[in-house]
Formats: structure tokens, sequence, C-alpha cells
């Protein structure tokens, strides 16, 4: 393009015209603010008419080179950016004849640019937010990038770290091993650290990190140094240790407890046993488990009510506890069973968490001591016979013979006086009292009719004399089809009566009895009710399993029907109390031993 001294436009070849979007006809004459362009500058302000090259350059007779300006159409977004130089041409007399100016588009180039600015813009904010840390080495392992993540994982800032050598920073990473891998990271190999421990002595930083190093080549493929990436993982690596510290104590603590525990994801089917409880299960550490496998070990005559049991319990949401057989190691053992129900968001049950425990000993212990109990009551009432035997058939006969020697020497002429007619009176009438106190003794000890014609009849008796005793009057429903039972349930039956009326005595203070004796279906059941002011609950647990005369207590009670396979309940209020006793016509004894081994 060729200006006039005044800057008017003279000529502009084609490629001006092109660039511009003008023909020589439209611009000829023109001055360069006269063409509908906005000229701005590289910083993106408007160039004064009095600032651009051709005005300028005829201003101060010198040459303006390579001055950017950018051009732009008002109402338009599009920027045209030239590289403008304006050479003026003189007179003979030194006056500024024309100018002539080049302008080169650089347009694309400048676009490159601003597009590389953005770029590292996006790489400057990347690094600065990256969640994750970023290094680069150069060729001989200096610092030349340490990002913000690095500064806050370490506590050292970027300008005490770039420049330097990882060595004079770091002594860790000479005994880790780790230079050693950057080396031969420079030798073309790409390396991955796990669970990286590091140490930074200028902070006092400890933690674990995991660590990628590749190398950085250049745009030739050289190898130029190495890019590393940095996580920190150091809560995550004492969460695990906590996790598994409280593992160990977890196994330990049930292993002394000789309990496993449990975790089933209903969604995933996937079961998670402890080390304890695929023991308890007689299971081998590498062997597989499912529930199905579960529910075969279990003893037939448990399996479906406890499966049902846990699928209500599961489809509920709710807890549940069970004690069951479970076949291990060839023999069926007991287990107790606990668990609760994780609800997920719908309230449906999505993981079901629980404990089993290992009773078998315990049972077995309790089913000794059942027994042992057992036996002391049946050696109680042996006892009892025998005694109440010897008070009948030993001292009862000599009381007798006394009675009788006593009246053989009332007629006699040796009691003359009136003192020894009185003494020998009174003497007779204390045997009197012992004999018959010590036939009501020998009856509560052992009735004879309870072996001679039955309980019922045996309750009747022992019930008139217990009225005529304590002044209580007792109403009887005792149908003669109940029958004769077996001794010990007629005992334990007996016993229970005994027991029962002491109680009305001693506590009720009712003035009225009731004793029902009746087969309802397959059982037998036996009532003792009376009228007076009821016990509470707390009362009858506090009760000591003995406290009465002759009575067992109601604990004592209690057992005689749990070894016959029946059952006490007392039903108290303010109307009275009613002690019921209901057994199986055929005795059924509770037998662990057969219960451990599937009997």
């Amino acid at each position: 393009m060729v200006n006039g001294p005044n800057g008017e436009i003279l000529f502009v070849n084609r490629a001006g015209l092109e660039m511009f979007g003008v023909t020589q006809e439209t611009i000829a004459g023109k001055t360069t603010r006269d063409p509908n362009y906005q000229t701005m500058l590289e910083d993106g302000t408007e160039c004064p008419v009095a600032m651009r090259p051709v005005a300028r350059a005829i201003r101060t007779k010198k040459p303006v080179v390579s001055e950017v300006l950018g051009w732009r159409r008002p109402g338009s977004d599009e920027m045209l950016w030239t590289l403008v130089t304006a050479v003026p041409q003189f007179t003979e007399t030194g006056e500024v004849r024309d100018v002539i100016t080049t302008l080169t588009d650089i347009t694309d180039r400048k676009n490159a640019e601003a597009a590389m600015r953005r770029a590292s813009e996006l790489n400057r904010q990347i690094l600065l937010s990256a969640q994750e840390g970023i290094i680069v080495h150069d060729r001989q392992l200096r610092y030349v990038l340490w990002n913000p993540y690095m500064a806050r994982m370490s506590g050292l800032k970027e300008s005490e770290v770039v420049g330097k050598h990882p060595l004079e920073l770091f002594p860790f990473m000479a005994t880790s091993g780790m230079y050693a891998d950057m080396e031969r990271v420079l030798a073309g190999e790409t390396i991955t650290s796990q669970d990286a421990y590091f140490d930074v002595p200028q902070t006092a930083r400890k933690g674990w990190s995991t660590n990628n190093f590749a190398p950085l080549r250049d745009a030739e493929g050289e190898i130029i140094g190495v890019v590393a990436t940095v996580h920190d993982i150091t809560e995550r690596k004492r969460t695990e240790d906590r996790l598994k510290a409280s593992e160990t104590m977890l196994a330990q603590a049930e292993q002394l407890a000789n309990v496993g525990s449990w975790e089933l994801d209903l969604k995933t089917g996937q079961s998670t046993l402890s080390k304890n409880l695929r023991e308890i299960y007689g299971l081998t550490p590498d062997e597989e488990w499912d529930r199905e496998d579960y529910w075969e070990r279990v003893h037939p005559e448990d399996r479906e009510r406890f499966r049902s049991l846990v699928r209500n319990a599961t489809a509920a949401c709710q807890p549940f506890e069970m004690v069951l057989r479970y076949r291990s190691g060839g023999a069926y053992r007991v287990h107790f069973s606990r668990a609760i129900q994780i609800a997920g968001p719908e309230g449906k049950t999505e993981k079901s968490l629980g404990v089993a425990l290992d009773i078998t000993e315990q049972v077995r212990a309790e089913e000794e001591l059942r027994q042992l109990s057992s036996r002391l009551l049946q050696l109680q009432d042996e006892e009892r016979r025998r005694i109440a035997r010897d008070l009948h058939d030993s001292v009862s006969q000599k009381l007798l013979t006394i009675s009788l020697n006593l009246a053989q020497f009332a007629k006699s002429d040796d009691v003359r006086t009136k003192h020894g007619r009185h003494i020998l009176a009174d003497t007779r009438r204390t045997v009197r009292d012992l004999s018959k106190e010590i036939r009501s003794l020998s009856y509560l000890l052992h009735p004879p009719l309870l072996d001679e014609l039955g309980l019922a009849s045996a309750i009747e008796e022992y019930a008139k004399g217990f009225s005529q005793r304590s002044g209580i009057d007792m109403e009887f429903e005792m149908p003669s089809e109940v029958g004769r039972l077996s001794k010990e349930a007629e005992m334990a039956l007996f016993r229970i009566v005994q027991e029962a009326l002491g109680n009305i005595q001693r506590h009720s203070g009712s003035s009225r009895g009731k004793i029902r004796l009746a087969l309802e279906g397959e059982d037998v059941v036996l009532e003792v009710a009376d009228e007076g002011r009821g016990i509470s609950d707390d009362e009858t647990a506090k009760r000591p399993a003995g406290f009465g005369a002759l009575g067992v207590g109601i604990q004592g009670m209690r057992e005689r029907m749990r070894q016959l396979g029946g059952r006490l309940e007392i039903l108290s209020g303010n109307e009275g109390t009613t002690i019921r006793a209901v057994l199986p016509r055929v005795g059924e004894e509770s037998d662990v031993s057969s219960y451990l081994i599937g009997g």
C-alpha cells in the first residue's frame, strides 16, 4: 500500500484489497481512518489515529517497523491481525513524498498464540487445582515443577523445592529405592510404587503415597526429564491400619468368647464370615460356604422352623434369635445365633449382621446340673419315704407299746395316790399327742394313700387334713377319669399341692381354696386356687427355691414339671392366685444328650 504525504491512500495491491474486502475505486484517495474499521492494539485497546504506523512515519520521518495492529468492522467479533511496516519516502528537499506500507496477515498466528495462552492458562489451573501431586524433573532430576498439592502434602513451598536435587531435600528417597526408580525412568521405563513411605525432615510430615513416574520427552522424542504424579494415601493407610487392629482385636475377642460374626448382603448374596465363625462351623480357611450349605447342616428337626424364622425376620426387617443344632465335625453342636437387619432407603432389609455362639458345653453343663437337681429331688422323696416308713414302723409302734403299758399300769394296785394318778394321766395324754403328731409328720413326708389309692385320693385326704388344721375351706374338683399316673408324676403333683396349700396359709390371707385335677386333651392339669391378695412377679422371682416348711418353692415346682416335660404357670391378680401345673399324660423328660447328637 502507498500513502501520500497527508496519509491519503494512493495505491493498494490486490492482496491488500482482498485482505480488507474493498476495491481500488472505493479506497483510492481516502486516509486510513476513512475505511469503516476499528484499529486495535494487542492489549485490546483502540489505537489512536496519530499513533498509527503511517501517521507516525509521516510525523517522525522515520520508519515504523513490525507494528502489530488489529482491524475490526463495527458490529463484528472477527479480528484481522496484521504486522505493519511503514517506510517514508522523501523528496530532494527532504520532505515526505509518500509512505510505502506493508501489511502481513498474521491472524492465524495470533489465533494460535491466543489458543496457546488459553491452553497454558488451563494447564496452570489444572496444576493449581489438581487433587494429586504433579512433579517435573529435568535431565539431572532437579525439580522444575512442584504443584500446590505437593506444597500442601509436604509443607514445602514451590520456591523451596524448584532447582534443587531430590536427595538434598528428601534422604528417604535413597533408602526407599525411589531415587533408583527415577534413574530407571530416565532410561525409558515407567514405574509405579504403591504404599511408598515418605518423611519430610524440614516439616516433620510423614505418611504414605502412591507414585507414578514416566519419562518426559521433547518434540523429537528425546527424554528430557521425569514427570511424576503423587497421591497422598496417608489417611487411607492409617484407616486401614486401625481397621486391621480392630479386626485383630475382634478376632481375639471372638476366640476368647467362642463367638463368631457374619455379614450378609442381600443384594449380592455375598456372605462374610469371621475366622472364628468358620472354625465354629467346622470350615477350613479356603472352604466355600453358602446359605444353602448352612441349612443342609442344620438338624432336620430344626431346619424348617428356624429357616422360616429367619425368612420372616428378614422380610419384616426385624432382629431374631435362635438356638439350633448344627452338624460340625461329624456331630451336632448347639449354636445360639442373634442377628439384626440393616434397612435401605425404602425400609427393606439390605444387610443382615449377626453373631453365633457355640453353647454346646454350656448346655451340657446345664443338663448335668438339671440331672443333679432331679436326682436330689428324687433322693429327697426317697428319704422322706424312708423316714415316714421308719416313723410308722418303729417309733409309732414303740409309742403304742408305751401307751399299752401305761394302760396296764393304770389298772394295777401300784397307783395308790392322787398325785400318781395325775402323773399317769398326763403321761398318757402326752403319748397320745406325740403319736398324733408323728402320724401327721409321717403323712406329710409321704402319704401312704399316694402309693395305695393314687393321686386324687391322696390329694383329697391331705386337703381335708389341711382344712381342719388351718380353718381354710377347701373345694374339690377331681373327676375319676384322670386315673393313675406314673409314680414320678403323682409325686410331683402331690408336692405341688403341698407347696401351694402352704403358700395359701402363709401368704394369701384367703379363707377359701379350690383344687382341680382334670384331663385336657393329652395333658393332665392340676390347679390350686385361692381368693387372696395375689402375688407380684417381682415377689415370685425373689422367693427362694426352698421356702416353706416342707415345700420345694416355686422354682422347685417348676423344676419338677420341667423334668417330666411339663410346665408350671402362676396366674395372680386382685382376685387371688392360681397355681397351674400341666403334664403330658405320658411323661416326656428333657434329654439334652440326645438333643446334642440329634437323637
